[in-house]
């Protein structure tokens, strides 16, 4: 069975689907990185870095974005 999504978790579904995390990847508030681990094990929210071409290689992020199926869960707590 799985385990059912805290308010936390419902709070960042929210806020993702709202600033079209369904189509882009975008930045999150600190606080909200502790939420988006267990939604990115259960294949809900995507999380990247991105590499920057610089005189020393730097990783820039993370950025996250909504699963197709985690767009889907996220359209129904609107």
């Amino acid at each position: 069975m799985t385990e059912r999504l805290n308010n936390s978790q419902i709070v960042l579904l929210r806020s993702l689907i709202k600033r079209g995390a369904s189509t882009r990847a975008i930045t999150i508030e600190k606080w909200q990185r502790v939420p988006a681990v267990p939604l990115w094990r259960r294949g809900i929210i995507e999380i990247w870095y991105r590499q920057a071409p610089d005189t020393h290689p730097s990783l820039q992020g993370p950025y996250y974005g909504l699963t197709i199926s985690g767009a889907q869960l996220a359209s129904h707590f609107l």
